[in-house]
């Protein structure tokens, strides 16, 4: 995924300065991405909103659908996100 390489380079970045505790904070929502089990096509959305920036029109175009199911995915994948959060006592 594109997201993780530019994590990778985010961790770089952050090592390189001395902040760690963004490299931390990249680290933990990757994991929680991950452990939520997104659908192939909420991880797309997620990527394309949440880390690359697009809009939701954006993104409908880009994966070939209509902005409310761009929202929906976005909506779905939150709340799993959410939920791993809360699991870990993050909210």
């Amino acid at each position: 995924m594109t997201a993780l390489k530019e994590s990778e380079t985010f961790r770089e970045l952050a090592a390189y300065s001395g902040k760690f505790e963004k490299v931390d904070t990249v680290i933990d929502s990757e994991r929680a991405v991950k452990e939520a089990r997104l659908t192939l096509q909420q991880q797309k959305v997620i990527e394309l909103r949440w880390v690359l920036g697009y809009t939701q029109h954006e993104v409908g175009e880009i994966l070939q659908l209509s902005q409310p199911t761009v929202l929906q995915h976005e909506q779905y994948a939150k709340k799993k996100v959410q939920k791993v959060l809360e699991e870990w006592g993050i909210s």
